[in-house]
């Protein structure tokens, strides 16, 4: 095997590399192992704050509609990862208008990240939703489920940024009143969840009506659905997001 950091050949069976001493990771089978993600550590503060916070809230808003699980998911995944993301997204947050712009900026990106989300929900909700019987109609479904997915991506993007931007004013300022910098990133992470979860609902409710598939299974589909989309997104928009670093975090 080869070591992932220096490229020497090593043994098969070591965990650490013996030229520059890099963690080799889990081993799986002879020759594939798993690589260790190793997060720094205020990452992992930030990441996992915005987690339990949003375990625990989205707990309380699924409880009425018998969604426990399924808010602790949405709410953890959403504000932890997009908490880690606000963490090296800006590097100091000065003031409360620092603070509204960034939770502006990140709440519009929530939206902007349900494009991908609603176009696969629109997919898969109406190629579900009758069941095809053969590759034909398969086809026709998919073409027909591409088209809608377009529409709801639309939909839900134009929604979800309306909704993150108008959020992310008022839970950066509040959150900088409270806690200064870390708060400021809770505020901005809890604005790019709302946006990806009111994009994703309108997405999974939109298709599902259109589809003749009416039901709360379809939006909850389309959020969780939207939720994974944005934070596996989030990588790929950090490196957008570093052309606008002054931007996004506020400075002139």
């Amino acid at each position: 095997m080869f070591c992932p950091s220096c490229h020497k050949t090593l043994p098969s069976n070591v965990r650490f590399c013996a030229y520059c001493g890099a963690d080799l990771g889990w081993r799986l089978l002879p020759g594939l192992s798993l690589p260790r993600v190793r997060l720094p550590p205020r990452w992992q503060v930030s990441g996992g704050l915005a987690a339990v916070l949003g375990g625990v809230g989205g707990a309380l808003v699924g409880l009425p509609f018998s969604s426990i699980l399924a808010g602790v998911f949405v709410g953890a995944l959403g504000l932890g990862a997009s908490a880690m993301f606000a963490e090296v997204a800006t590097a100091a947050i000065p003031d409360r208008r620092a603070a509204e712009r960034f939770g502006q900026a990140l709440g519009a990106l929530g939206g902007a990240l349900v494009v991908p989300g609603g176009l696969l929900t629109g997919i898969i909700v109406t190629v579900w939703s009758g069941g095809p019987h053969s590759l034909q109609e398969f086809g026709a479904r998919l073409a027909a489920g591409l088209y809608l997915g377009l529409i709801c991506a639309a939909g839900g993007a134009l929604i979800g940024a309306a909704g993150g931007v108008i959020a992310g004013g008022y839970t950066g300022r509040l959150g900088h009143a409270l806690l200064r910098r870390r708060g400021a990133i809770l505020g901005a992470a809890l604005a790019w969840t709302f946006a990806t979860v009111l994009g994703g609902l309108f997405a999974g409710d939109f298709a599902g009506r259109i589809a003749g598939a009416a039901g709360p299974a379809n939006a909850t589909l389309g959020v969780i659905l939207q939720v994974l989309v944005g934070a596996a997104l989030l990588p790929l928009a950090r490196r957008v997001q570093r052309r606008w670093q002054g931007w996004l975090t506020g400075r002139p």
